[in-house]
């Protein structure tokens, strides 16, 4: 038993840099949580379902092992309460590998989009997530006024991928498909590069508030706008090097939607265009 005890934590010394954080094993069998806080810093790893708003508080960190699947199911008996999610104000990092993704999913056996709510994330020092996967989410990612990076992950089959405000946020290398929105911000000047945002309804849709945001290198081929103008963005959206489906002028344009649909709003520029769609990142 002392072995065993001895093993785990040099296990989680090797996961967690050797900080003191406690373990939730879900590897053996399904740990479940309901609505509750989280008081200390914490390790998730295995399968851990989470029923209700399970909340980190500033000055905790929750890590969450390459391999581990976080199931969100709604079937609490308080009718009022939001769906099922994470709120982080403090840090989340989600660290998943290429061959072992952290899967964010609904516990549900057949899920469709917004079978769960969200992880909000809001005031955040820091958070990051890598190789995970989001799907049948009402948005993937809530980021308000927090700094974070979101680098290989994949977003689909849910209302929303990701939506944000403030910053910085950082999305790179990233799958984003099959959603109503790919993502939607306001007031916030992210990078967003070497992305594959393709197959929603809209890709990119900015809000308002935005003036100097960096949105290059990237696929954008989806079904009604690649890129979408709020009524309150005033400002000009410069997007180059990106491949929009096609290098015909007028196709491009059918797909975007600013001062040439609204002349009270901010135009987009694309020049200059890839010429094809980028196969790797």
């Amino acid at each position: 038993m002392m072995r065993n005890k001895i093993i785990l934590l040099v296990c989680v010394c090797l996961l967690t840099g050797c900080a003191a954080y406690h373990v939730l094993d879900g590897i053996d069998q399904p740990v479940r949580l309901y609505n509750s806080t989280i008081y200390e810093n914490t390790l998730w790893r295995g399968d851990i379902i989470v029923n209700g708003i399970v909340t980190v508080p500033a000055g905790v960190t929750l890590k969450i092992a390459s391999g581990s699947r976080v199931l969100f199911t709604n079937d609490t008996d308080d009718k009022k309460s939001k769906k099922s999610g994470l709120y982080v104000n403090g840090q989340i990092l989600a660290l998943g590998k290429k061959d072992k993704p952290i899967i964010f999913t609904s516990a549900l056996t057949s899920p469709v989009a917004s079978s769960w709510g969200e992880i909000e994330v809001e005031y955040s020092p820091y958070s990051k997530f890598e190789f995970c996967r989001f799907k049948y989410a009402d948005w993937g990612l809530h980021l308000h006024f927090s700094a974070v990076e979101v680098d290989n992950c994949t977003f689909e089959n849910s209302t929303g991928g990701l939506r944000f405000r403030s910053g910085p946020i950082s999305i790179t290398h990233n799958i984003i498909k099959n959603n109503k929105i790919g993502m939607r911000f306001i007031y916030s000047q992210p990078i967003v590069k070497y992305n594959d945002i393709s197959g929603n309804l809209t890709g990119i849709f900015i809000r308002e508030g935005a003036r100097h945001p960096d949105i290059s290198y990237n696929n954008l081929n989806n079904r009604h706008y690649n890129i979408q103008l709020g009524e309150a963005q005033e400002y000009d959206i410069t997007c180059p090097h990106n491949w929009w489906g096609s290098t015909d002028i007028k196709i491009i344009e059918k797909y975007l939607f600013d001062k040439q649909d609204a002349d009270y709003i901010g135009r987009i520029f694309y020049d200059p265009i890839a010429k094809g769609k980028y196969l790797s990142f």
